[in-house]
């Protein structure tokens, strides 16, 4: 199931009983929550891959290796990040297809002798939104690098997989709960002519601490494991 605004307020709507139940916030809210809240966090552990050339970084100049992401392709507010640097393959001798004949051994040794003429390029993040390449540009200018970024997902949710949906929607429902309960909890019963209506806090009170367990599972299964999910945006 592909994530989209209504696909989000009908799972929401669904796991609430809203068809049954009339409730202080408006879904609006709930998904504008969901938008700055959920999709920060599971970009944390998930991010979105942005690969961008040479076209996507500006030279700030003054003598620097420094280069500045292109805020028209990814806005400062929105890089979390640096993922690696792919570089050309003059710059590397295990990117040379000419050094892949003959038996393995004779490939690997092509390929070591190789690496003692090669200097490595290496990119350093510098918040917000620049990268510092070494060795100096210049060498490599006339070739094209890549540059992969890990940003946060869209706000339309179109950047999360399908395989990573049900991941989401955990957390998205979980928030959820939480904007309605910080708002219940300070109207635990209602005193109408009728008599008190039960809001039933304790259906919310524990989305907290199940939003420290999503983030936690995250952690041990995924945050931590080298070749944990990468969500790849050309």
């Amino acid at each position: 199931m592909a994530l989209n605004s209504t696909t989000i307020a009908r799972h929401i709507s669904r796991e609430l009983g809203l068809s049954h139940a009339h409730l202080e916030v408006s879904m609006k809210l709930i998904l504008d929550t969901i938008k700055e809240r959920s999709i920060r966090t599971f970009s944390k552990f998930f991010p979105q891959i942005f690969k961008l050339g040479n076209q996507g970084l500006v030279d700030v100049g003054r003598g620097t290796n420094n280069f500045r992401i292109n805020p028209q392709l990814i806005p400062p507010g929105e890089i979390l990040g640096f993922a690696r640097i792919v570089p050309p393959a003059s710059m590397a001798g295990y990117y040379n297809p000419s050094l892949a004949v003959g038996s393995a051994i004779d490939q690997q040794i092509r390929h070591d002798l190789a690496s003692y003429t090669k200097t490595p390029i290496t990119a350093k993040f510098i918040p917000p939104n620049k990268i510092s390449i070494s060795p100096k540009y210049y060498i490599i200018k006339k070739e094209e690098i890549y540059v992969e970024i890990r940003r946060l997902h869209n706000k339309n949710f179109f950047t999360i997989p399908i395989s990573l949906a049900d991941e989401f929607l955990r957390l998205a429902l979980v928030d959820a709960k939480i904007l309605i309960y910080n708002i219940r909890k300070n109207f635990p019963n209602l005193t109408t002519v009728f008599g008190s209506i039960d809001l039933d806090i304790d259906s919310f009170s524990s989305a907290i601490d199940e939003r420290k367990e999503i983030e936690e599972f995250w952690k041990e299964n995924y945050y931590k494991v080298a070749n944990r999910k990468r969500i790849w945006i050309a």
